[in-house]
């Protein structure tokens, strides 16, 4: 269903200018809502994903967004870590979720080249950067990735 639009997500994500403009936006709307800082993640790819035309609306919710992609049709991906080999491969478009007790994030992989540290898209950033996805020093590991059908 989205998975069309993947390539054009990811031309929106990888450039500066837009993904200034979805995360000031998103700042705004976290803001204007009084949440805090896990939240900025979505409504900052929520408005990513909207510009793309998959029309998912501000959702400023890593649990919520994670629930509106899955209704929309988009599987559940393992992490590299935990996948079989040649199965469940990180791929560009996937997105990141991180869910622990103490911390949730969501973000766009941009390219998937080195699946241990994929360039992402976030609300971290005005411009691709590189991520850990079996975690670090200070963020938990990925939980999983979802992928568009």
């Amino acid at each position: 269903m989205d998975k069309p639009q993947i390539p054009l997500l990811i031309n929106y994500a990888s450039n500066p200018n837009c993904l200034g403009v979805a995360r000031l936006a998103a700042g705004g709307i976290v803001g204007n809502d009084h949440c805090g800082g896990d939240n900025l993640c979505a409504a900052t790819l929520s408005l990513l994903l909207d510009m793309a035309r998959i029309n998912v609306g501000v959702i400023n919710d890593v649990v919520e967004l994670t629930g509106e992609l899955r209704r929309r049709g988009w599987h559940i991906i393992r992490t590299p870590d935990t996948a079989e080999t040649g199965c469940d491969q990180l791929s560009s478009g996937d997105i990141g979720v991180l869910i622990s007790s103490r911390f949730k994030h969501i973000y766009l992989v941009v390219n998937a080249g080195n699946p241990e540290m994929p360039e992402v898209a976030d609300c971290q950033s005005l411009s691709p950067h590189p991520h850990w996805v079996t975690g670090g020093n200070a963020l938990p590991q990925t939980t999983f990735f979802l992928r568009a059908t």
